[in-house]
């Protein structure tokens, strides 16, 4: 998700959330100092402050998720505001929360997004106006997404679970442990797992209401053609690249290589899960993508 987020991002007919935008999506009162800072934004310096932060307390995490001041990030930092967000579930061990959460009416969260979208609209009203924004945890809640922004449209990326589980573990352990100096790997394989299951599952019963709005891409086409694949998208949203858009995503990638922050190592196990265990949960899932093993 974050390599096709970041490819669609480089279009410059596209606008997608920056992370300094998403941890301060609203100004500060203006400072005699900011004058110094010429036109860079007060927000950025703060975010580059949070990015060696953390590279500091968990070096490893950006080769999980890269994290940086002014590259796109996830608009469930803004959604969390609202407290309708897996955000606080990912970060911590908190089963009673992730119990509540659920059942909540997402649309609040949606709303809360749409409104901070507008008002960092108001600031750069130059800026492209199509937003292009990413991530998983939209899944579980489509139906909100979709009542809040009727004329959004989703792209699905599909790859072989018995990756995609265990590089989620990975990611929600490094991030917990950033919070706390007890994980429990073995309660995160267990929960995300199922979590996981929920999320696909939803997402398919809320695809069979609206299926036009929805387009799906295979991970190994993805990385076979980058390029051609976000084209395929582009088109699918009714905003095709120019040719520009189609150099400077082919100049991204080729400045951004997969493993630029180092190698994500993990394995099913380290979460006391199995390749043939996350197979047989996701059995239904696998077969009606028809998605490659790996």
């Amino acid at each position: 998700t974050t390599l096709l987020h970041r490819l669609l991002a480089a279009d410059p007919a596209r606008r997608a959330l920056a992370s300094w935008e998403a941890l301060s999506p609203a100004p500060p009162p203006p400072r005699p100092w900011h004058r110094l800072l010429g036109e860079r934004d007060p927000r950025q310096l703060t975010a580059a402050a949070a990015e060696r932060t953390l590279s500091l307390l968990a070096p490893d995490f950006f080769a999980v998720h890269p994290v940086e001041a002014d590259a796109p990030e996830e608009e469930v930092v803004l959604m969390d505001h609202t407290f309708v967000s897996q955000v606080s579930e990912a970060s911590y061990h908190v089963p009673s929360f992730a119990s509540w959460v659920v059942d909540q009416d997402h649309r609040v969260a949606y709303r809360h997004l749409r409104r901070c979208l507008q008002v960092l609209r108001f600031q750069r009203p130059e800026a492209p106006a199509h937003w292009v924004l990413k991530s998983p945890a939209h899944l579980e809640q489509l139906d909100a997404l979709l009542d809040v922004f009727p004329d959004a449209r989703i792209i699905q990326t599909h790859r072989d679970p018995r990756k995609t589980v265990a590089s989620f573990c990975s990611m929600v352990a490094h991030g917990r442990g950033v919070f706390s100096d007890s994980v429990d790997p073995l309660e995160i394989g267990r929960h995300w797992l199922a979590k996981v299951h929920r999320m696909v599952t939803r997402a398919s019963q809320s695809r069979q209401r609206r299926p036009e709005v929805f387009f799906d891409v295979a991970y190994l086409d993805l990385v076979a053609d980058p390029v051609a694949k976000a084209a395929e998208v582009a088109a699918f949203a009714g905003r095709p690249l120019s040719e520009e858009a189609k150099t400077r995503l082919a100049a991204w990638h080729g400045q951004n290589p997969q493993h630029r922050f180092g190698r994500h190592v993990y394995t099913a196990s380290d979460f006391g899960l199995s390749d043939d265990g996350i197979a047989n949960t996701l059995a239904d899932y696998v077969k009606e993508y028809g998605i490659e093993s790996e």
